[in-house]
């Protein structure tokens, strides 16, 4: 009995951790959406976020740097 008991709340903790990974899609999706209409790439896996841009002048350095801007204000909006 103690077995079965152990493997139901192993399939629920997988739900549970599957659940969270969709919110986590979700609630990151509106950070790439806004970064890209700044050109500036983004790479996600698992909970990591890598953002990245090509130099080619000063107005990259400028939309790196609102970029940066934009991530820290995503971040105070929800109080990370």
């Amino acid at each position: 009995m103690h077995s079965k008991l152990s493997r139901n709340c192993g399939k629920i903790s997988c739900l549970n951790i599957g659940m969270y990974m969709i919110a986590f899609i979700i609630f990151i999706d509106d950070l790439v959406i806004l970064l890209d209409t700044f050109a500036i790439s983004t790479k996600i896996f698992a909970d990591d976020v890598k953002v990245y841009i090509s130099f080619t002048g000063l107005d990259c350095a400028l939309m790196w740097q609102t970029g940066l801007h934009l991530i820290s204000k995503w971040a105070d909006d929800w109080q990370l």
